[in-house]
């Protein structure tokens, strides 16, 4: 469906739409457990006009900070919402998730999938759509791997910029293409930039989703050096710590060895983020 503005009343229409095509990856027990659904339809291209303006407003380099995400979550009404929503895990369990967001790259995809291999780590992905779209064979060899596959939008935009429709389908977009490759939808989605509200947060819940932000930003995406990377991370670190990363990033490679010798050092142990969401119950 094309990219346009429309009646709150349309809008609904068009979201529950959405939501009916995403049913599959709705799970009343346990909304994180994925199976195979039916073969996804092809993805849209937006139109050039609409896209263009859309890409203007991507928070390229422009990401919330932990503090900013952390006063931002307390004053988001989650209301029943917990089993949807993620910035920190259970503080009672000592264990981290590592995130790479933005890829797959073919430069440094296999490389993170190697060393994470090598110490026999599960961490997740959050891709977006179109690079999924271009490198296909990096979010099998993902999946494989037993890392988990999230969604960050078809094209990484600024969804707070973005009509309700236009973000429908910027997400949903992204569910059928990593669902085209995989055979399974993702479970969950951060916003590119944590750029976020309780709309944005209602309509990745209507499409199956849980939302997940972090508590730890080392900023590698400024290429700050490895030793500063590894230092902003181990200074913060706690139970429950959701850790951003990009993928594409080259110190992030190799800070990335040394950064999970000092987490196991200090007793953490790594789980994805749907096993934190599993685990939240009432330490939330």
């Amino acid at each position: 469906m094309p990219l346009s503005r429309r009646s709150p009343t349309i809008d609904a229409l068009v979201i529950a739409l959405l939501a009916a095509l995403a049913g599959c990856a709705v799970h009343s027990a346990n909304p994180f457990v994925q199976t195979d659904p039916i073969a996804a339809p092809p993805v849209p291209n937006a139109p050039d006009s609409v896209l263009e303006r859309l890409l203007s407003t991507a928070p390229e380099g422009d990401y919330l900070t932990p503090a900013q995400i952390a006063a931002r979550d307390a004053q988001t009404a989650h209301g029943d919402t917990g089993a949807w929503h993620l910035r920190r895990g259970n503080p009672k369990y000592k264990e981290v998730a590592l995130t790479f967001d933005d890829g797959p790259h073919r430069e440094s995809t296999p490389s993170i999938l190697a060393i994470l291999d090598r110490y026999h780590i599960k961490a997740t992905f959050f891709v977006v759509g179109q690079m999924a779209a271009a490198a296909p064979d990096l979010i099998r060899a993902e999946a494989l791997a037993g890392h988990e596959i999230g969604n960050h939008t078809y094209h990484h935009v600024n969804l707070q910029k973005a009509t309700t429709v236009q973000a429908s389908e910027e997400i949903e977009w992204c569910n059928r293409e990593v669902e085209s490759i995989i055979a399974r939808r993702p479970a969950t989605f951060r916003p590119p930039g944590g750029k976020y509200d309780e709309r944005v947060m209602g309509i990745a819940r209507t499409l199956g989703l849980a939302t997940v932000l972090w508590t730890d930003d080392p900023a590698d995406y400024a290429s700050p050096g490895t030793d500063v990377i590894m230092q902003r991370i181990t200074a913060d670190v706690a139970p429950g710590s959701v850790i951003l990363l990009h993928d594409g990033v080259d110190q992030t490679i190799l800070a990335l060895p040394p950064l999970i010798f000092a987490l196991r050092n200090q007793g953490y142990e790594f789980v994805t983020v749907s096993e934190m969401l599993g685990k939240l119950g009432n330490g939330r």
